[in-house]
């Protein structure tokens, strides 16, 4: 799953991650058309995984800790 990810256009980023989901990806887009393809066409199927949810970002800002 980790290399098809890395592989997926527009993924920015993505962890691996413990609760109640088991990955979190960054996926840029420049528009809605686009990231419905990415989402839906693209990483919906990957084999592993099963369901997606979409969340969009607003707004973006970093911490003083960000390197």
């Amino acid at each position: 799953m980790s290399a098809r990810l890395r592989e997926t256009p527009y993924v920015e980023n993505f962890a691996l991650v413990g609760g109640d989901y088991d990955v979190l990806a960054l996926v840029r887009t420049p528009d809605n058309a686009t990231l419905r393809h990415v989402v839906l066409e693209l990483i919906q199927d990957i084999p592993g995984i099963r369901a997606t949810r979409t969340w969009l970002v607003f707004e973006e800002a970093r911490g003083a800790g960000a390197g």
